[in-house]
């Protein structure tokens, strides 16, 4: 403010002068959270977006390629839940770092992202890296595998040292889409088909893929209802004391009647297992491997033991024992 005097010439000025810093640094924080992640810093899946759009609008003006990498870290729950979660956090940390060092000037990486080639992190254990200007696949291949290679090597953690691996899906623009949603998820199929290979790999987006992912899809949806539709039966195998040629007990094995199809046990107890559909099957196990064994008893005099496969997480549960009695 001008104080003035009687014929209105200014004789002085005062004022208040206020520090906006922290305000200022608070709004920069805040601008940064919501583009990136705040656990590794890498670009976060909103910057991602933003950067793939703008790759693949460079890409259809210069008619080049670009390559969406789309991966996730191995058995990552298992490392998670056994270490803990700040070890959890920590390798994610490191898992960054390696990818970002791995890269060369023409990749992007994200925890998932994009820009030039950028490493982003769509989130959890999943990483994205974009491959911009693209002239042929092989270079592609040539960054998946640099970026396994880096994943490999063991990593010290609070706790102890661990090694991780990583599945790697590929969708390249414009053979797979031309938006990033259609190639987000075509890479995410590749991913999974890797996955279902045994892990530590990299695979190229094919569509016999997307056929073999609604086959899963439709047959985990199935297997939620074959509980309640009556499908699963067991099937015993005999034990037999050699010497005697005598029957002295049988094992449970879980079968599927799906339709007209008896499924085998291993093209569903995986899956079962990653779905937690495993302990519901497992306590229906038990309960028709008892009433089975009633009915032998009081046909055929039968005596022995049935033994009905469970599964690790069942004997965490402190009420097995009740249950079994039941």
């Amino acid at each position: 403010d001008i104080d003035r005097d009687a014929s209105g010439l200014p004789v002085s000025v005062h004022g208040v002068v206020q520090d906006i810093t922290a305000r200022k640094h608070a709004e920069e924080q805040i601008k940064h959270l919501a583009d990136y992640d705040s656990l590794t810093g890498l670009p976060n899946r909103r910057k991602f977006r933003e950067q793939f759009d703008r790759a693949l609008d460079s890409a259809a003006d210069n008619g080049t390629l670009v390559a969406l990498l789309f991966i996730d870290i191995d058995r990552f729950k298992h490392i998670n839940d056994t270490l803990g979660h700040s070890d959890g956090d920590e390798l994610l940390k490191k898992v960054a770092q390696r990818l970002s060092q791995a890269l060369r000037d023409g990749d992007v990486v994200a925890r998932s992202t994009t820009g030039g080639n950028s490493v982003a992190r769509l989130g959890g254990d999943e990483f994205t890296i974009l491959v911009t200007d693209v002239v042929d696949l092989d270079a592609v291949h040539r960054v998946a595998e640099r970026l396994l290679g880096a994943l490999q090597q063991p990593v010290q953690l609070a706790s102890q040292e661990v090694f991780v691996t990583a599945s790697i899906g590929v969708a390249v623009y414009p053979q797979h889409g031309d938006g990033p949603d259609e190639l987000v998820r075509k890479a995410d199929i590749a991913m999974y088909a890797v996955k279902d290979r045994g892990r530590n790999g990299v695979a190229l987006y094919e569509d016999s893929m997307n056929t073999a992912t609604r086959d899963r899809w439709q047959i985990e949806n199935d297997l939620h209802r074959a509980l309640e539709r009556n499908e699963l039966v067991l099937h015993y195998q005999p034990k037999l004391d050699v010497a005697s040629g005598r029957i002295v007990g049988a094992e449970a094995l879980m079968r599927w009647q799906r339709g007209d199809r008896l499924v085998p046990p291993g093209d569903f107890i995986p899956l079962a297992e990653e779905t937690g559909l495993i302990v519901p099957l497992s306590e229906w196990a038990i309960g028709e491997a008892a009433r089975q064994a009633r009915v032998w008893q009081q046909n055929f005099g039968f005596a022995d033991a049935i033994a009905v496969n469970l599964p690790s997480r069942l004997f965490e549960r402190s009420d097995l024992i009740e249950h079994i009695h039941r």
